[in-house]
């Protein structure tokens, strides 16, 4: 144990040797480890140095009174030295002191370089505190304080065992932080250090019958290896684990912050065409620019009104703050709401409209009010000789829209926020405000020769994940996404800190398994040697414990992993079925649009066979329409909220069936209902979709009966509600009764019974979100009853009702 404790005490001197000389030769790998780390300080290599001469002076001969007259003085300035760094690392204050007389500046993610951690200088001071009491105290400590010093000297062991697990994993701990961050040779030497206090600690506690030597040497050597190899392979299976776990997670949020970015980059886009499209609208109609010339030139007051009427019913449909007219020279004529008379940009806006003859559109500027704005300019032609008449300027707050729409996040979220920026000469122009800093709008910039933040990388035109620094110079994992038609480009934002936050209770978890392990192997160490009888019993009881124990977090890791894949395939599943649906409907609306040109057009170049077949092309869009709505249907019940309120029955279904009125007097169908007026608490959205699905298929099944008849009743329990639906339609045969609620199940011919083969599905769907069942009973030819049991619940006729329903 002794020549152990000395070889690791020496490793902590040479590793403080190295990186001094990485600080002097300028050689920045030898003081951190690697590109990008942050180093080891100089006086943190300087107290390795003193720290490790300690633990060697503690192994020479006991009359070695010199030890104790250099080392106690070092050490104990060592300690106050260290406690010193904590109080004033926390205030903020770092000493030019630490760096030892060397050329040391600049920052790493935020941390001057060259400065000992706080978390470093926590360790220091209790290793040297158990070190000034081993000095001091000699063999006549009693064995509680060595106890007691074993203990102490563990936590900056086991603190210095995390942030390396925590460099292996990529998960640097304080990196981002306000502190100072521990660098990795930083962590290792305290590693070392404890160690080796450790083994110089269990050398005085243990007996010294339990002090093996000669031959009696070779079983602890394999117990100990035994050991090494255990703390190993649970060491790689959790690094192994978490690094999987942790790629998972970060593969998970990029996605996330992809998806948030592309969003609103195409709804921003959407939204600017909204306008753009209603401005060109305007241009292009003659009418509206016959009555602006006839007011202008011929000073018509009742084309005035009408106009006015009209611009001003616009401006409260699409929330603009501002209307003007102005005559062809750009003089305002008339103004509605707020005015930007004598704003900069409005003349120049102006000019642009003059000169392209076409509604333009500004960038996002400071009004006079004070208002983020943006305008547009739409100039107006007389319809007879072209020439330009006026022109009609309106403006809205980005407050209205653009900017609660970018601050809005999905989720709860401490840090993430949505960006919009843009390309400003030799700077990237903040056009929101931010979570962080609500005056950035048009204020806050950042030069683009600070590649390192994202929102440079955006204007520059890289697009996707990157990570950086933000505006506030912390760490972020960042999602880039242009605005079509746009100079703009959105970039969502998160902390890596926030990122990775999850991460850290599994970290924790690892540790103390790996404690527990230590602790567990210690004690059997400890019995064996007790009991050396009994050796290979109890060594092969360590091992199969550790086997259980392995199987075990293995076992638990593969559930995570499972429960985690069924859960990412059931929302991709949901998401890839949202989206078709939507990508669908673009092609059909373009099939539907020349099908119905192609008919209007050339109706009489078309035979009836031609007819014919441009009525099957519509009725097919139409039924893929239908199919594409009932898809979408089906995909947002997952995500709708159940909302319960009180309700009175009867109404509800008497609500339901007045929607199909006209299809039951279309088919002279005889409808029969028999449900309680009794106020219930109930979705109303989701029981109305199941009813409405219920009583569409059974008016479809039964339109071919003479008469056909359909009953709605309802049933109340001291539990449950009952409806049944019933006509005397086609039927079924009862072994289809489970399978006529899949998706895309049809148990006829669409031709003979159209439909999209989704109702039934969305029916069971509805009922299962409100914690029912359904189930059909019928047979063939002789019609089909179908059941919804619902649970109920009690009603609070005291306010609780109210306050729910209000919730």
């Amino acid at each position: 144990m002794t020549v152990a404790a000395g070889g690791l005490a020496l490793a902590v001197i040479l590793l403080g040797i190295m990186v001094l000389l990485g600080w002097l030769l300028q050689w920045p790998e030898l003081s951190s480890f690697g590109g990008g780390r942050y180093p080891m300080a100089p006086s943190t290599a300087l107290f390795s140095l003193v720290f490790g001469g300690g633990v060697l002076a503690l192994l020479l001969p006991r009359r070695a009174f010199w030890r104790r007259l250099v080392f106690l003085p070092l050490l104990a300035l060592a300690v106050l030295l260290a406690l010193a760094v904590i109080f004033l690392s926390f205030q903020g204050i770092y000493s030019p002191l630490e760096h030892l007389g060397l050329a040391i500046s600049g920052e790493l993610n935020g941390a001057p370089l060259g400065h000992m951690s706080p978390l470093s200088a926590l360790s220091f001071s209790l290793i040297g505190l158990v070190l000034i009491l081993l000095l001091a105290g000699g063999d006549s400590l009693p064995r509680w304080q060595l106890w007691a010093a074993l203990a102490q000297a563990s936590v900056p062991g086991l603190l210095a065992f995390m942030l390396v697990l925590a460099y292996l994993i990529g998960a640097p701990v304080l990196q981002g932080s306000l502190l100072v961050p521990v660098a990795l040779p930083t962590a290792l030497a305290f590693l070392l250090l404890a160690a080796s206090l450790q083994l110089v600690l269990a050398q005085r506690l243990l007996p010294v019958s339990l002090h093996p030597a000669g031959e009696e040497m070779r079983p602890f050597y394999g117990l100990l290896l035994i050991f090494v190899l255990l703390v190993g392979g649970i060491v790689t299976a959790g690094f192994i684990s978490f690094r999987h776990h942790e790629q998972e997670h970060r593969a998970a949020i990029e996605q996330k912050m992809s998806s948030i970015a592309l969003l609103k980059a195409e709804r921003i886009s959407a939204w600017l065409r909204e306008h753009q499209n209603h401005g060109e609208e305007l241009a292009a109609n003659p009418g509206f620019a016959a009555r602006v010339e006839q007011w202008l030139k011929y000073g018509d007051w009742v084309e005035r009104e009408i106009l006015l009427r009209r611009l001003e019913d616009q401006r409260s449909v699409y929330h603009f703050c501002g209307t003007m007219v102005l005559d062809a020279r750009g003089r305002t004529v008339f103004t509605l709401g707020e005015s930007l008379a004598g704003d900069v940009e409005l003349a120049a806006l102006v000019e642009r409209a003059r000169v392209n003859g076409r509604v333009v559109r500004s960038e996002l500027f400071r009004g006079v009010d004070g208002k983020i704005c943006l305008a547009w300019v739409i100039p107006i032609f007389s319809p007879g000789d072209g020439q330009l008449v006026a022109y009609i300027a309106r403006h809205l707050s980005a407050d209205i829209f653009l900017f609660p729409f970018l601050a809005n996040w999905p989720g709860i979220s401490r840090s993430a926020e949505t960006l919009l920026v843009r390309r400003d000469g030799n700077d990237a122009l903040f056009l929101n405000n931010l979570k962080f800093n609500p005056a950035a709008p048009l204020s806050l910039r950042v030069p683009l020769s600070r590649p390192e933040v994202p929102v440079v990388q955006a204007v520059l035109g890289r697009q996707g994940i990157m990570t950086g620094r933000d505006y506030r110079g912390v760490p972020v994992l960042a999602a880039v996404a242009a605005v079509p038609g746009t100079s703009w480009q959105v970039v969502a934002r998160i902390d890596l800190q926030e990122v990775y936050a999850p991460l850290r209770g599994r970290l924790g978890v690892i540790v103390l398994a790996v404690l527990l392990l230590l602790l567990g192997a210690g004690g059997a160490v400890a019995l064996l040697w007790r009991r050396q009888q009994q050796d290979h019993r109890f060594a092969l009881l360590a091992l199969a414990a550790a086997r259980d124990r392995q199987l075990n977090l293995e076992l638990e890791r593969r559930v995570a992993e499972r429960t985690t894949q069924l859960e990412e395939v059931n929302r991709e599943l949901e998401a890839f079925s949202y989206a078709v649906s939507h990508d669908l409907k673009a092609p059909l609306r373009g099939i539907k649009g020349y099908s119905r040109l192609l008919e209007q057009d050339c109706q009489a170049h078309l035979n009836e066979e031609g007819r014919l077949f441009v009525n099957s092309i519509r009725q097919g869009v139409e039924g893929m329409e239908k199919l594409i709505d009932d898809l979408l249907t089906y995909s947002r019940l997952e995500r709708r909220r159940i909302r319960k309120q009180k309700l009175d029955l009867a109404a509800l279904v008497q609500m339901v069936l007045a929607e199909f009125r006209a299809e039951l007097a279309e088919i002279g169908a005889e409808l029969r209902t028999d449900v309680p007026s009794v106020p219930v608490r109930l979705d109303p959205d989701g029981l109305g979709m199941a009813l409405r699905n219920l009583v569409a298929n059974a008016i479809k099944f039964s339109s071919a009966a003479r008469p056909p008849r359909l009953t709605v009743s309802a049933q109340l329990t001291a539990r449950d509600i009952l409806f049944k639906v019933e006509d005397n339609g086609i039927g079924f045969e009862m072994k289809f009764a489970d399978q006529i609620f899949e998706i895309f199940t049809r148990l006829g011919r669409t031709d003979d019974f159209p439909g999209s083969g989704v109702g039934l599905a969305l029916v069971r769907k509805a009922v299962q979100r409100m914690g029912g069942r359904v189930w059909a009973e019928s047979s063939p030819g002789r019609g089909a009853a179908f059941f919804i049991e619902i649970p109920r619940s009690p009603v609070d006729m005291d306010g609780a009702e109210q306050r729910s329903s209000d919730d």
